[in-house]
């Protein structure tokens, strides 16, 4: 294509523009495409989905299978991680994919002028389905909306493409990205009259040359290509369930299922005991003393009044673990059991602090404590409480608070009686799954597991992890490694297959505080599936810092793969510096240097977002001193980590979280010991921003 057709590609767009200045269908929410990006039926559009946005998407046709995880991580950045099954592909019966994508929204919509967004499609992975464009789209009225773009790869419409990185995969080869011919590819979609359905139509230059040729004196036929105009429907629910069909490509029939969801919406709680809801404030009659103690309380009153505290509060809400009351100021030191955010944690015990305490006490304190370390103080005035109950003053009680740094327990205080030493337990069925092994994608074990912590001391405690195989496949695995490194994460099938009866953790921790702002932790015993050891951190995390610090060093060994009580020969130290950063928005970014279990040294890069409700997105990236070739395939160790609060799922407040690793690929390069309680995802929960931004 020569440049001549650019500048009429953006004078067509231009005129388009003028001539239908309308944005009215631009308000409603884009419909997904066949690879689960915002787009019309094969191709792409210049849309963006709103803010935080997570959809998952499957899509069918010709012998094709893809699954896509897409992700807004910005206003004008998405990302999407797709998985793909083609039949009848390569050598054998079926090949799956893994690719990356990510789209830039360059240009918004606006009156006279159109959405323009550039996308990169498989940038990083095998560059089966590489391509780049540059694509612009116009709403015309309320009903209809046109798109037109320019294409590269796979959508230059040239039947010499082929894959860039077949073989390998996990790097990018931007030398190659919009070099080369240029296709144009275009359609139009129509909003109809019943509510949420669109009908679409586009050309598509994609010549899917791939999927149909010869290769090693064999037949490659996925499907028969005819046209390059497909067509069909997409029929959006209000629930965010979107189902399309399509006639694509002259011969195949298309379906497409997606569903999405906004981390960034509070979701109304179904339910909530009488002990979540939120209690009532209670008023102080007029002409009260602030003025009606001497000094301390003595022994059994201060244990009285924690006591009836305790039973306002609700057992199964927060636990009251120390108090103490002096003149006119009281502090309660809780645990969080139930409330997805520490502010609302801190909230709920003010609000039964008022109905409980005498009326003279004036300043509340409230400790928040998390593995039993001070984390965060909450300071209020219970005259400014009484006069938010009242509807006066501050309009939540983020207003009104100060936050400081949590610190030790000082002077004869309460510590409630039955907490030290304490042993607990709980059955727990799960699920284990092992994702995107190129002989058999979705393998799991369905388990019981039998949890326990001792709780010795405040910071000291044993805590173990049980768990029996009731049915699952994990125990297929037949892949052997074939990694040049070190084994210290390729032998995971030999873990696998002995997985009847397994002791997932068995560790003594012991967790403290050195000073307001510093942090420590000393761990032994088996961390892992693989490993066990000794591990020591510290961390230095002011509570009203973005900026954290810290630095973990790991002496491990190699467990037996019956995973029981015994150990391999292998035994090695790795160790790490962090620096942590909030960056604003929910954004966060860690980094961590160090030397790795292959005896590798490099960087760890992770970004996320982190939500309120408890909602994590992010991707993380690992480049160590093994070169490319020498990690294998993948190129080098990254993936993606999604956290699903459970609140979400049941409809009801707890703090019970499930955290989903989606890695490419596991290898031995760039491999780090699992380590439980590491110190920043104790107490990044409970900083003054998160507390202040809890109402």
């Amino acid at each position: 294509m020569k440049p001549t057709k650019l500048r009429v590609f953006f004078s067509a767009c231009a005129c388009v523009s003028a001539l239908f200045p309308g944005q009215g269908f631009a308000q409603s929410k884009p419909s997904l495409n066949m690879f689960g990006n915002p787009g019309l039926i094969d191709m792409p559009s210049a849309e963006a989905n709103p803010d935080a946005e997570l959809s998952l998407s499957v899509s069918h046709f010709g012998k094709a299978t893809r699954t896509a995880l897409s992700f807004q991580i910005s206003p004008r950045i998405s990302g999407t991680f797709r998985y793909s099954r083609i039949g009848n592909w390569f050598i054998g019966d079926q090949t799956f994919d893994r690719s990356f994508d990510v789209r830039f929204l360059l240009l918004k919509e606006r009156k006279y002028l159109p959405a323009v967004a550039l996308g990169l499609r498989d940038f990083m992975g095998t560059g089966l389905y590489s391509s780049q464009y540059l694509v612009a789209t116009k709403n015309l009225g309320d009903n209809f909306k046109v798109t037109a773009g320019l294409g590269w790869g796979r959508l230059s419409g040239t039947s010499q493409f082929q894959p860039l990185n077949f073989g390998q995969g996990g790097k990018p080869n931007y030398k190659e990205w919009f070099r080369g011919d240029i296709g144009v590819f275009g359609g139009l979609e129509w909003k109809t009259p019943i509510d949420g359905l669109r009908v679409k139509i586009e050309y598509s230059p994609d010549q899917y040359v791939w999927e149909n040729r010869i290769f090693q004196n064999r037949t490659v036929k996925t499907f028969d290509r005819k046209s390059s105009v497909n067509f069909g429907f997409s029929y959006i629910t209000k629930r965010n369930l979107q189902i399309s069909g399509y006639y694509m490509y002259g011969t195949e029939v298309g379906l497409s299922f997606s569903t999405s969801l906004n981390p960034k919406r509070k979701r109304q709680l179904l339910r909530a005991t009488p002990e979540q809801r939120n209690l009532a404030i209670r008023q102080r009659p007029q002409g009260f003393t602030t003025a009606a103690f001497d000094g301390d309380f003595d022994k059994l009153t201060t244990q009285s009044y924690t006591e009836r505290l305790q039973k306002a509060l609700g057992k199964k809400t927060v636990q009251v673990i120390y108090s103490k009351y002096n003149g006119n100021s009281a502090e309660v030191r809780i645990r969080n059991a139930k409330f997805d955010r520490p502010g609302q944690a801190a909230e709920h015990t003010m609000r039964a602090m008022t109905q409980v305490l005498p009326d003279g006490i004036e300043n509340f304190s409230v400790v928040l404590m998390e593995n039993d370390l001070p984390i965060s103080t909450v300071h209020a005035k219970r005259a400014d409480i009484e006069a938010l109950g009242r509807g006066e003053g501050a309009a939540s009680f983020g207003q009104l608070v100060a936050v400081d740094a949590g610190k030790k327990a000082t002077g004869d205080g309460f510590y409630t009686q039955g907490l030290f030493p304490k042993f607990t337990s709980y059955l727990r069925p799960f699920l284990k799954p092992h994702l995107f092994d190129p002989d058999d994608p979705v393998r799991a074990d369905f388990r019981i597991g039998w949890n326990s912590v001792y709780d010795i001391t405040p910071g000291l405690s044993i805590s173990s992890e049980l768990s029996a195989k009731v049915v699952g496949n994990l125990d297929n695995n037949r892949r052997g490694s074939n990694s040049v490194l070190l084994h210290v994460r390729t032998d995971l099938d030999k873990y696998q297959s002995n997985g009847a009866f397994t002791i997932d953790r068995l560790t003594i921790d012991y967790l403290t505080k050195l000073s307001p702002s510093v942090y420590a932790r000393v761990s032994a015993g088996i961390f892992e599936q693989m490993y066990g050891g000794v591990s020591a951190e510290v961390l230095w995390k002011p509570v009203n810092s973005r900026l954290a610090f810290g630095a973990e060093v790991n002496w491990v060994k190699k467990r037996d793969y019956d995973q029981r009580l015994s150990f391999r020969n292998f035994s090695t130290v790795t160790g790490h510096v962090s620096a942590y950063w909030d960056m604003g928005n929910s954004y966060y970014g860690q980094v961590d240097v160090g030397r790795y279990l292959a005896h590798d040294l490099g960087a760890t890069f992770t970004f996320e977002r982190r939500f309120d409700n408890g909602w994590r997105i992010g991707a993380f990236a690992t480049f160590t001193n093994v070169s490319f070739a020498d990690f294998g395939e993948g190129s080098f160790d990254k993936g993606i980590n999604v956290t699903i609060p459970f609140s979400w799922l049941a409809g009801q407040p707890t703090r019970r979280r499930h955290t989903l690793v989606i890695r490419s690929i596991t290898r031995d390069g760039g491999a780090r010991v699992d380590i439980p309680n590491r110190l920043y995802g104790i107490v990044s929960d409970a900083g003054r921003k998160q507390i202040v931004n809890s109402w």
